[in-house]
């Protein structure tokens, strides 16, 4: 799928959101933090804060390398500093 697709199929303001951030830079990011966690794995939070970004930056990369295969879930979950559960995502 067309990331730039996906992204204009939301609302207005994801499109504006995509288009202001350097989307693939941020994926790279996300991907190679995921990569170097090995089996333990990131959740999207844990990997926003080790790359010293925001949540809300990090989250809709992790879903991108989701839908891309880079990404898959590893059945794991850990607490973000909400106490909600959170997807670990591991390297495919």
């Amino acid at each position: 799928m067309d990331l730039l697709t996906y992204a204009a199929g939301k609302t207005d303001t994801s499109r504006e959101a995509f288009e202001g951030v350097d989307a693939r830079t941020l994926r790279d990011q996300a991907l190679a933090a995921i990569k170097r966690a090995g089996p333990i794995g990131l959740t999207a939070d844990e990997t926003a804060d080790r790359l010293s970004q925001h949540y809300g930056s990090i989250r809709p990369r992790c879903t991108e390398l989701k839908l891309s295969g880079k990404i898959i879930d590893s059945g794991q979950r850990r607490k973000n500093k909400n106490g909600k559960n959170m997807i670990v995502w591991v390297a495919a």
